[in-house]
Formats: structure tokens, C-alpha cells, sequence
């Protein structure tokens, strides 16, 4: 049992617990000044503080007596008192000094983009707890009764479902790529010590733990005592064995997505895994992703080294203008499969990985980590009971990803080879067709026709909400850097922006700035460097300009391994003709499109 304070009780103070309240925080307070202890330590009978050892235990070794109703009449209840009100100061004095050195790290830390900083602005979100879970049958469980909903409802998420074996093998004989001899062999080869060294390295700093408690940085701290051991344990599991009991649980936390907090469909489902088993998985995720490229198509461009999911987005848009231009029908269908990775059969997923050639060593190396795993939902800081894995890869595992692409790919092989999907034809592509397109489970079909099924926009953000009402000039300006501008990147590298759009934009960042009041300084020297007397504000609408042309201009120059780069370069030859040799067989365009029309003349 520890303190207040994260010290360890002592036996001895426990034995006092039940007749003598308040003086058990003697010990709990943690006193550095042993003049304080041994002023209040007569009053209890404890003899002097050296005496107080954290494993003394009461006998007569530790020379204290267990507390018996008799003793009572042996207490200075005068002393006793007195000491109460000298140990609340002391306990007062102790929380100031706490309290100041929160105010100190406030100061240091509050305004800077730390993971500090970033904590702070979530945590004035609002506390995660759930009220209440809503039942199949609609009735609402509350208290202890939610975690019987958590475990019922992911246990049936998880569970194993049986595949139509037709269907299984048409996909499967989709399957055509296939890792080459020495590929093969590397994948198959034993774990090194280098390897599992690269891996800890590569987990993210400050992330919660499993349920263990022991996060990467304690690996890291002692890698020259456990590395070695760690390997040994790995090479172990690798040829047959099975993974610890501490590995093969995990603790699911819900993450609330919008809607209806009643609703356990709203709750994304996060596990938390023990540090020793994502070492594990992110060796075999390092492998595997050297040999992505090979197995996976260029239309997927998650989990492949070099690849962007702006293509997508630079394609779809240039499709759009192509066809409008051309008057020709097109639909697009979005997919978007409902908690896709908790849906995939792990059947059907070895099936896949045997048919691209991986060999038994690294299908059992995945067996290993799923095999016995399961997890237990964390509701308001309770655990349900064993939730068995027995379908579905797990959200916070740094293989589930990969997985999850490799078991997609049959899929999308068998849309690529139906005739059924015409598509559309790129020009200067000597042919080929695009008729789909996926990042990880968001997959986009183009057909002819299809029934339209309408959209659905998200809320809208303002600027500045969660974060705090509070911040200082500087916390804003780094509230520009480190929100505003990633949440606008994305769409800077597929859009241009307007005119008046960079004006809207430009005034709600200052206007966010000053708090909606007078600008007290000029806007030139806010945009100036730190280090030459300024503020250091960004220039948005000037950064995603250059961010638009210079990605537009990559995509051309350096011929993106994606179908987006072939409408790319039907827009931009003639403006790179002066630049860089292009293909004059290939067609170019007379008139650009409206994307590629001002940041290119």
C-alpha cells in the first residue's frame, strides 16, 4: 500500500490506523526534518524516528506494541493534540511547497509545445466518464451494471465468425503477389539484439502503459540489464512458446468519438498493452513494412514506406475535374467498414500472409502474439471480466495497422479484376484503369452509376475551443502553430486557398490573438522571429500556398509511385516543359484546372 505521496505504510502505522486518525500522516507526509518527526513522535509512544522502518512489522523486533483498547489510557491526550496541530502545519506547509512547484512547472512548461502543454489543453475538454451505457434491448445500466454491457458487447465483437469458404477462396486466389527467396528468408531469420534495441526506441515517449505499469522509458533506463534477458524471452516465444500472462492482457479504454455518450458505439476502443509485448510486435512491423511495397498496390498508400495519403486526395480531386470537363458519368462510393479492425477473421488473415509467401516462422510469430491474448474494458476506472481475442487485431498495437492492409488487399485485387467496375481511364497511363482507391479502411470505388447516399459533414471547430480561455499571447501563438496550421495541412496539399479565404483567415488568427480587442502591435513585427523582437506568428495563408505548389510540383518532378501522378502531369507539362524533360507522347492539357491554374503561371 503506498501514501498520499507515494511512499510506502509501514505495518506499524497501519497498526495505529484504527485508534490514533490523523497521526498515521506523520509518516505519510513524508517529514525531511527529523527535528519535526521527533518533536511529535513522544505523543504517540513511536520512540525515535529512526526507528520507523518501512518493513517493521508488529512484534517485539520492531520494539513496537500492537495497539490494544489498554493503551489508550497510556496517550498524552494533551500531547496528542498538540501534535495534530503541529502535523497540520506541517502538512499545510507540505502542500504549498507542492502547490508552488505546480505553479513552477505551470510557468515552465504551461506555454511551451510540450506534451505538458498539450495534456493541460485536453484535460479542460472535460473528464471522460460515462454516466450510463444503453443495453440492446434500450434500458440504460449505470454504476457496476456498465461493465457487464462493455464485456458482452466486446466480447461479441471480438469473437471468432465463421467465413463462407467460397467466398474465402475466390479472394484468396485474388492473391498474386508474393515475397521474393530472400525476402523470405529475412522475415524468417532470428530476432536480433539490435532489432528489439530499435523497436523500444521507436515506441513513442510519454505513453500510458499496460496494465503492468511499466512504461517504455523504464525499459530504456535499464536496456543494459534487461535487453539481453528480453531477447532470450523473445527467441523463446518465437520457437513454440507462448506469451506470459502479464503479455496476453490488455486493458481496453473507451475513447468517446461524438454522439451519444450513452451509446458504447460511440466509444472507440484503445487497448493498452504491456511495454515487452509492443517491443515485439514493432520488430515484426519493421520487418514487414521493408517488404510492404512489394505485396501491397500502389492504390493503397497506408503502410507502405514513400507513400502519401495525399495522393488519394490529389486524385480524387484532378478525377473530378477530368470528368466534369469531359461530361462523362462517374460515382463515387466511399466504404467506410464499422470497427474494421475488430472485425478481421484470423483464419482468413493467416490464409492471406501463407499465400504471399511468408513462412511458418513469422504466421507463427503473429500466431503468437493473438494466441490466448484478451483483454478486460476499463469503465470509470473499473475492469470487466476476460474478453476473449479471439477475432480482430488490436487498436494500440503497432503491427494491427499492417495487418490490417494485408488483409484488405484481396479485396481490393478482386475489385481491380472485376469487369463489373469500369472505372475511369487516366490519360497518358497506357491504359490502365482506376477503379479504386483505399488508405487503411476508407476505400473509394469509381463506377458509372450509383444511387447517391448523400453526406454527412462533421461539427464545426472554432478556433480556440479546449483550449482555454486563460493563455497568454505566447500560449496562443503556439496554439496557432501546433493546432490550427496541422489541422489545415492536410488539406493545403490538395486545395488551394482563396483569395478570401486567406483573408477570413488571416483575421480570425488575429482576432484570436488579441481576444477580439485592439491590436497593439503591428501585424509585420507579430510575424517577425522571436529572436529579432516579434512573436513569431506564422504566415498561415503563405505556408499552405507554398506547401500546394510544392507538393503539386514533387508529385510531377519526382513521378509519384501513385495513379494521381498521371493527371498531375496531364495539367502541369506545359509548365514544367522548361524545367524538366517530360514524355511528349504523353497528353498534356490546354486549359489547367481550376487547382492548378493561379500558384502555376
Amino acid at each position: 500500500m503506498c501514501g498520499a505521496f507515494g511512499i510506502p505504510t509501514s505495518a506499524a502505522v497501519l497498526a495505529f490506523l484504527g485508534a490514533m486518525g490523523d497521526i498515521f500522516l506523520l509518516q505519510e507526509a513524508h517529514l525531511r526534518d527529523e527535528e519535526d518527526a521527533a518533536a511529535l513522535s513522544p505523543a504517540c509512544g513511536w520512540g525515535a524516528p529512526e526507528r520507523w522502518g518501512r518493513g517493521d512489522q508488529v512484534d517485539g523486533s520492531s520494539g513496537l506494541s500492537p495497539w490494544t483498547p489498554q493503551s489508550r489510557e497510556s496517550v498524552d491526550w494533551a500531547a496528542y493534540e498538540g501534535a495534530k496541530e503541529r502535523l497540520r502545519g506541517l502538512l499545510e506547509a507540505r502542500a504549498k511547497a507542492l502547490a508552488f512547484q505546480a505553479w513552477l512547472r505551470e510557468l515552465e512548461e504551461g506555454e511551451r509545445p510540450t506534451a505538458y502543454f498539450f495534456q493541460a489543453a485536453r484535460a479542460r475538454r472535460g473528464a471522460s466518464a460515462i454516466a450510463g451505457l444503453r443495453r440492446v434491448d434500450g434500458t440504460l445500466a449505470e454504476g457496476q451494471a456498465m461493465l457487464a454491457v462493455a464485456e458482452s458487447c466486446h466480447a461479441e465483437l471480438f469473437s471468432r465468425r465463421a467465413c463462407d469458404p467460397a467466398a474465402e477462396a475466390r479472394l484468396l486466389a485474388c492473391v498474386s503477389a508474393r515475397l521474393g527467396a530472400e525476402e523470405a528468408q529475412a522475415m524468417e531469420a532470428d530476432v536480433t539484439l539490435e532489432e528489439v534495441r530499435e523497436a523500444l526506441m521507436g515506441l513513442r515517449d510519454g505513453r500510458a502503459p499496460g496494465h503492468d505499469g511499466l512504461p517504455k522509458e523504464c525499459y530504456v533506463a535499464f536496456w543494459h540489464l534487461l535487453g539481453p534477458d528480453l531477447l532470450e524471452v523473445y527467441r523463446t516465444l518465437l520457437k513454440g512458446g507462448a506469451l506470459s500472462a502479464s503479455m496476453q492482457k490488455g486493458v481496453l479504454v473507451l475513447l468517446h468519438k461524438g454522439g451519444d455518450r450513452a451509446e458504447l458505439g460511440n466509444w472507440r476502443p484503445l487497448t493498452l498493452l504491456t511495454t515487452d509485448y509492443k517491443v515485439l510486435a514493432k520488430v515484426a512491423t519493421a520487418r514487414l513494412r521493408r517488404v510492404m511495397g512489394g505485396l501491397v498496390s500502389q492504390d493503397q498508400t497506408c503502410g507502405v514506406p514513400g507513400r502519401s495519403c495525399s495522393w488519394n486526395l490529389i486524385l480524387l480531386r484532378d478525377v473530378l475535374d477530368w470528368v466534369d470537363e469531359r461530361n462523362l458519368p462517374l460515382a463515387l462510393v466511399s466504404i467506410d467498414q464499422e470497427k474494421a479492425f475488430d472485425r478481421v477473421q484470423h483464419g482468413f488473415l493467416f490464409g492471406v500472409l501463407g499465400r504471399m509467401g511468408f513462412g511458418p516462422r513469422f504466421i507463427g510469430w503473429v500466431r503468437t502474439l493473438y494466441a490466448g491474448a484478451y483483454s478486460c474494458v476499463q469503465v470509470n476506472g473499473f475492469l470487466s471480466g476476460a474478453v476473449e481475442q479471439a477475432g480482430g487485431v488490436r487498436q494500440g498495437c503497432p503491427l494491427s495497422p499492417l495487418l490490417y492492409v494485408l488483409f484488405m488487399e484481396p479485396f481490393a485485387e478482386l475489385v481491380r479484376r472485376d469487369p463489373g467496375v469500369d472505372g475511369v481511364r487516366l490519360p497518358g497511363a497506357a491504359g490502365e484503369v482506376l477503379k479504386i482507391q483505399q488508405y487503411v479502411d476508407d476505400t473509394t470505388l469509381f463506377v458509372s452509376a450509383c444511387p447517391v447516399a448523400g453526406s454527412h459533414p462533421g461539427p464545426d471547430r472554432p478556433l480556440g475551443r479546449g483550449t482555454g480561455s486563460r493563455l497568454s499571447l505566447t500560449g496562443k501563438v503556439i496554439v496557432v502553430r501546433s493546432v490550427l496550421l496541422p489541422l489545415l495541412l492536410h488539406l493545403a496539399y490538395v486545395f488551394p486557398v482563396p483569395a478570401r479565404a486567406k483573408l477570413a483567415l488571416t483575421r480570425a488568427v488575429f482576432r484570436f490573438l488579441w481576444g477580439g480587442r485592439y491590436e497593439y502591435v503591428s501585424r509585420e513585427l507579430m510575424y517577425a522571429p522571436v529572436a529579432g523582437g516579434g512573436r513569431g506568428v506564422p504566415r498561415v495563408p503563405l505556408k499552405l500556398d507554398v506547401l500546394y505548389a510544392s507538393f503539386a510540383s514533387k508529385t510531377v518532378l519526382e513521378r509519384a509511385p501513385h495513379k494521381c501522378f498521371f493527371l498531375a502531369r496531364f495539367y502541369l507539362a506545359g509548365f514544367f516543359r522548361h524545367l524538366v524533360v517530360l514524355s511528349h507522347v504523353a497528353p498534356r492539357a490546354d486549359v489547367r484546372s481550376p487547382a492548378y491554374g493561379p500558384r502555376f503561371s
